[in-house]
């Protein structure tokens, strides 16, 4: 949340924004409680971590730049910081200032791991056999990103790992893999991101689906394909599959047929568009 000399609220999430309103009471000096209010009523039932205030009002970009990064503490303007980063005891210090907080009602064992710099993903696009482009909310400060494939969401089959993004601040990668054998199976990606000796959590996995390579378009006229005659084709039981996408007008077309050589059907598969049916 920011809010600026006038009293406009802004509301951030993830970075983004998604909410204002405006509220003309002034930040005063008193005793100031995070989780609840200090009667103990409206309890926050989450966990909390990277908690910043600050004494000037915050760009959009500015939140951006620091949100999956930690801070030094000593930053111009910063005037709390609590990074939570404790294990033990019921004392949580303030690394901008000497403003510590106490823990009431809590043993002290009660921190836990944070998933706080879990970066955060977006569907996959462009998917295809060649590879696909991963998707993610820009890290400003990230050293490399490296992104991980797999045929399931623990990531105990995979595919490829440690993929390097050649851009590791910006917010897209095209992932270049031979997919060819997962055709029509949903695969999983995921990413983490380094910034120094800090390495963020896997973000939660993305599930997308490998497309076919390509098809082949037909003008309607008169394109086919000749396949020689073989034996294999002679058969009492079986089955033809295809996928099909017609265009306008296709009445009554042939998607695959077996002819004798005077020129008898023995077999063919059409398309009418007319009487929306498929005919043998």
């Amino acid at each position: 949340m920011t809010r600026d000399g006038s009293g406009n609220l802004k509301f951030y999430v993830d970075g983004q924004l998604r909410a204002t309103g405006t509220d003309t009471n002034p930040f005063i000096s008193v005793a100031t409680t995070l989780g609840g209010f200090e009667n103990g009523l409206s309890s926050l039932n989450a966990q909390l971590d990277e908690v910043r205030v600050w004494n000037v009002e915050r760009t959009i970009g500015e939140i951006q730049a620091n949100l999956y990064s930690t801070l030094s503490g000593s930053e111009t303007e910063l005037v709390a910081y609590y990074r939570f980063d404790e294990t033990t005891g019921t004392l949580l210090p303030d690394l901008a200032g000497n403003n510590d907080g106490t823990l009431i009602n809590m043993a002290g064992t009660e921190w836990t791991a944070s998933g706080a710099m879990t970066p955060k993903t977006y569907q996959a696009t462009d998917a295809s056999i060649n590879g696909f482009t991963a998707n993610w909310q820009a890290i400003a400060n990230a050293q490399t990103v490296t992104i991980d494939i797999a045929t399931d969401q623990a990531f105990t089959t995979t595919v490829a790992t440690g993929i390097a993004a050649s851009t590791p601040t910006g917010s897209s990668f095209f992932v270049a893999q031979d997919l060819s054998t997962y055709t029509g199976q949903k695969l999983y990606y995921r990413l983490r991101f380094t910034d120094g000796s800090f390495v963020s959590p896997y973000s939660e996995p993305v599930a997308f689906m490998v497309t076919p390579g390509n098809a082949l378009a037909f003008d309607g006229v008169d394109d086919h394909i000749n396949v020689p005659a073989n034996t294999d084709f002679d058969f009492t039981a079986g089955t033809i599959e295809a996928w099909v996408k017609p265009s306008a007008n296709s009445d009554n077309k042939v998607i695959a047929a077996v002819r004798s050589s005077a020129a008898q059907t023995r077999w063919s598969l059409h398309i009418n568009e007319g009487l929306d049916h498929f005919l043998v």
